[in-house]
């Protein structure tokens, strides 16, 4: 019985090192599951919040989208307010005003159905949906807020379970990078941070926009800040 009970010891002090040493090759191999973690547990700064110089606004009180941004097929301006709904990611609704590395932006947002899924994007090329970073406030029907790099779907993507958005409630939203943070506030509080140790930067890094999946979303107010100065 001893020897039974020796082996059967041996047996899972290897079981456990196998699982250990598994974890470790994985984590090393997907260093965006350190970043998950990461970013999950960093101090949230606050450096940023306020100040800078004002580079651009828009209030959308027009008929149509202003030269701050590129035409758009499914953009609509409504009351004050930039419509867009079904939009399917292609292609987001971009600025023409690049943004500085170190920058401000603010603006409000309303969700007008119980879906949620208020999206918008930064540091993008001005083209193509996940050529930045990717920010979702009620994501899968209202299930989820995800902070992504790149791809929205990608294995270093920050994702938890949300508080979930209110329909028609106006949120105020503010995103902030002063250094390889890049952070995302919520009526002044913190939402989502991605801790990114390669940060997009310069050509092909530049641009912000609004985007949607099929809810129906409304923005206003957009505000972009140098913090450089």
């Amino acid at each position: 019985m001893r020897v039974r009970k020796l082996r059967t010891t041996t047996t899972c002090v290897l079981f456990v090192a196998f699982v250990l040493g598994t974890w470790l090759a994985a984590c090393q191999a997907d260093p965006g599951r350190k970043r998950r973690q990461a970013g999950a547990v960093q101090s949230f700064s606050m450096d940023g919040l306020t100040g800078g110089e004002l580079l651009f606004e828009d209030g959308f009180e027009g008929t149509k989208l202003g030269d701050g941004w590129k035409p758009h097929p499914r953009a609509r301006l409504v009351e004050g307010w930039l419509h867009i709904e079904k939009n399917r990611n292609e292609p987001p609704i971009w600025t023409t005003q690049a943004l500085p590395e170190k920058v401000r932006v603010e603006f409000d947002a309303r969700a007008r159905s119980d879906e949620g899924d208020i999206k918008f994007e930064v540091f993008g090329d001005g083209e193509a949906h996940q050529s930045g970073y990717i920010v979702v406030f009620g994501a899968h029907n209202n299930s989820e807020d995800w902070f992504a790099r790149l791809d929205e779907h990608g294995p270093d993507r920050i994702t938890r379970a949300t508080v979930g958005v209110e329909k028609d409630r106006v949120y105020h939203f503010a995103l902030v990078r002063t250094d390889s943070q890049v952070r995302c506030f919520v009526d002044g509080n913190p939402f989502l941070m991605f801790e990114d140790p390669d940060p997009l930067v310069g050509t092909g890094h530049q641009f912000f926009a609004f985007n949607t999946w099929d809810s129906p979303l409304e923005f206003d107010n957009v505000k972009v800040f140098d913090l450089s100065k």
